[in-house]
C-alpha cells in the first residue's frame, strides 16, 4: 500500500514463514496431513487471519505485479519424513 499511495518508504521487509496465497494449491493438498501444520490448522488461521482471498494486500501472490517494492528477505521451512520424529 505504501508503494501505490506515495506512502512512508520502506526500505526492507523480512516475512518469516509467510503465508502467501490462500485456497487449493498442490502444495496444501501434498501437505495435508503434514507432521506440524495440518489442512484444518491452515484453514482455521485462514479464518482468524480474516480479508478478502482475492485481496492482493492480504495475499501477495494475487497482486498483479510486486515491481517497485521493497527488497524481501523470506525464511522458509521445511521436513521430510526421515526427519520426523514422535
Amino acid at each position: 500500500m505504501a508503494r501505490d499511495n506515495a506512502g512512508q518508504l520502506i526500505r526492507h521487509k523480512a516475512l518469516l514463514y509467510p503465508a502467501t496465497g490462500a485456497g487449493d494449491t498442490e502444495s496444501r493438498r501434498a501437505n495435508a496431513d503434514a507432521y506440524i501444520l495440518t489442512a484444518g490448522d491452515m484453514a482455521k488461521f485462514g479464518e482468524l487471519y480474516g480479508g478478502d482471498v482475492d485481496d492482493w494486500r492480504v495475499w501477495p501472490l494475487k497482486a498483479e505485479s510486486l515491481a517497485g517494492l521493497p527488497a524481501t528477505t523470506v525464511v522458509v521451512g521445511g521436513t521430510t519424513p526421515s526427519t520426523m520424529t514422535a
